[in-house]
């Protein structure tokens, strides 16, 4: 992989991020980007250690699967790269 193809897999996961549901992006801002323990993003959340955990694991596999679709979708939704940023 070259740096421009880690610049358009950054963009398609944006696009991706930007079509889940509020919940899903919420969960994995808070354990992916914001380092939250599955105890910190469940008092965050207003919710259990487990719910947590299962919401992560959905929100994850969802995202994946958003990423296996083909990229022209992903960027499709808003006709732009500009709507992700």
């Amino acid at each position: 992989m070259d740096r421009h193809d880690g610049v358009v897999r950054l963009v398609d996961v944006r696009a991706a991020l930007s079509r889940l549901s509020d919940d899903d992006q919420e969960i994995l801002r808070l354990v992916g980007w914001e380092q939250s323990s599955l105890s910190e993003a469940a008092l965050v959340l207003g919710c259990g250690a487990a719910t947590a955990k299962v919401r992560l694991h959905r929100a994850r596999r969802r995202l994946t699967e958003m990423l296996r679709e083909q990229p022209e979708q992903i960027l499709s939704l808003d006709g732009q790269l500009g709507g992700a940023r």
